[in-house]
């Protein structure tokens, strides 16, 4: 028996080789206090026995829905999840992730109460040696998009990444169908937060509760060793969804807070190489356009690290000497 067509929430689950922490994920979305929802779990092709838990957790509860394709990646699989779901609104969960238990529950009274188009709550962010609470506003608040949406996106340009990620906030089914959103399947990275500003920039109201429900889980041991060959590229598809979606005035007038990020992000990806002894040279590094032109128009000013500033230094003057010390001491 399928009891989706009942539901008021669609939780959307992209699934690939997540075995390990799947029964965490589902038991807390199971124990729901909104009980008239449906659970989308979709598995992305995962090599694993994820299919398997997922098939199990089906036979015992009716409103799971299990969805089954070839490898894709996640955006292809929360697009899955889009079409086959059948509830009002949309939650979206990442398979290692877990939920307070009311968090369905909350969102929606929430957003009801306010007459928003889109309610967004604060979240855990944690791994295996600590936890801490992520409040992206002061308090409780409802945006007329109307009027502030420029300060929205100015947030999210300074730093403030939560607000457009998908994990902590509950969609309109109808107005992503009404506007035909979609996750990009082109994009390699950015894609949450392209489709996040692209359904906030359809809207007329965004509320903000400031408790936290969502647990955001890094199940990565050693953040400060890992290293993504792809990590720069990955900055250029962020900065893409930026320049295209983003207010204009709203760029212009953060441009050196942008730069900057840059240069922390070529500075995070030095010491992951250097402590993965992975070998890249200069020519590695400027080969990305956001690269170059934060390299030409960076103020100094701008620069309160020191390792960034030296790595700018050597960067923008091309002092060869001193970027091989700065290799070493990485």
């Amino acid at each position: 028996m399928n009891e989706s067509h009942n539901c008021i929430v669609s939780i959307i689950v992209p699934i690939y080789n997540a075995e390990k922490y799947l029964s965490r994920t589902v038991e807390t979305l199971r124990r729901q206090t909104l009980t008239n929802i449906e659970i989308l779990l979709v598995n992305d092709g995962s090599t694993d026995d994820s299919l398997k838990l997922c098939r199990e957790f089906a036979e015992i509860d009716p409103r799971i829905q299990v969805i089954d394709k070839q490898n894709g990646g996640v955006s292809s699989a929360r697009n899955i999840g889009l079409k086959l779901a059948k509830g009002q609104y949309v939650l979206f969960v990442d398979a290692d992730d877990y939920v307070e238990a009311n968090y369905a529950e909350i969102l929606l009274k929430t957003l009801q109460e306010n007459k928003s188009d889109i309610e967004m709550c604060g979240y855990f962010k944690e791994d295996k040696k600590s936890e801490q609470i992520i409040t992206l506003m002061e308090k409780d608040h409802v945006f007329d998009l109307n009027k502030e949406l420029p300060s929205i996106h100015k947030a999210f340009v300074k730093g403030n990444g939560g607000i457009y990620s998908i994990f902590n906030k509950l969609f309109s089914l109808k107005k992503i169908k009404e506007n035909n959103l979609q996750f990009s399947e082109k994009l390699s990275h950015a894609e949450d937060f392209l489709f996040c500003i692209q359904y906030v920039n359809t809207c007329s109201s965004f509320g903000y509760i400031n408790i936290p429900l969502y647990h955001y889980v890094n199940n990565d041991n050693s953040l400060t060793t890992t290293f993504n060959k792809r990590q720069l590229a990955y900055h250029e598809d962020w900065l893409m969804v930026l320049k295209q979606n983003i207010v204009s005035d709203v760029y212009k007038e953060h441009t050196q807070e942008i730069y900057y990020t840059t240069l922390t992000e070529v500075n995070d990806y030095c010491i992951r190489a250097k402590r993965n002894k992975v070998r890249f040279s200069y020519k590695d590094l400027t080969s990305y356009p956001s690269v170059r032109e934060m390299i030409k128009n960076i103020r100094f000013k701008r620069v309160d690290s020191i390792s960034c500033y030296i790595l700018l230094i050597v960067l923008r003057f091309k002092i060869l000497f001193l970027y091989k010390l700065y290799i070493l001491l990485r």
